[in-house]
C-alpha cells in the first residue's frame, strides 16, 4: 500500500507508521517480490514535502527551501497567491497543494 496525498491531509505520519493496512511502518520505501525474478520498490513520492510532516522537521524545510528556489511565487505557509504568475514550463509543478 501506498501513502499519498488524500493520508497525508487526514492523518499524521506517526498514526500512518502504525496502521495495520501500511506494512512497512515508518519507513519511506518498501519493495516485495511479487514472482521470481521480479522486485517490485515502492518509493515514497512525499518524503520531501510540504504535507505529513511537522513544520520544524527536516524534510519539510528542505521541501520549502527547494519551492521557494523554483517558485517565488509561492509563501512557504503555502497560503494564498497567485502560484503559477512567476514560473513556466516544467517549473510550474512547484506548488504548495497535494505536496
Amino acid at each position: 500500500n501506498l501513502v499519498g496525498n488524500h493520508e497525508l491531509y487526514n492523518f499524521d505520519r506517526a498514526v500512518l507508521a502504525g496502521a495495520a493496512w501500511l506494512r512497512h511502518g515508518d519507513r519511506e520505501f518498501y519493495s516485495m517480490t511479487p514472482a521470481a525474478g521480479w522486485r517490485i520498490v515502492v518509493l515514497d513520492p512525499y518524503q520531501l514535502a510540504l504535507i505529513g510532516h511537522a513544520q520544524n522537521d527536516p524534510r519539510r524545510k528542505a521541501a520549502v527551501e527547494l519551492i521557494g528556489l523554483k517558485n517565488p511565487g509561492v509563501d512557504p505557509s503555502g497560503v494564498g497567491g497567485d502560484w503559477f504568475k512567476e514560473v513556466e514550463g516544467h517549473d510550474r509543478r512547484y506548488v504548495p497543494y497535494n505536496g
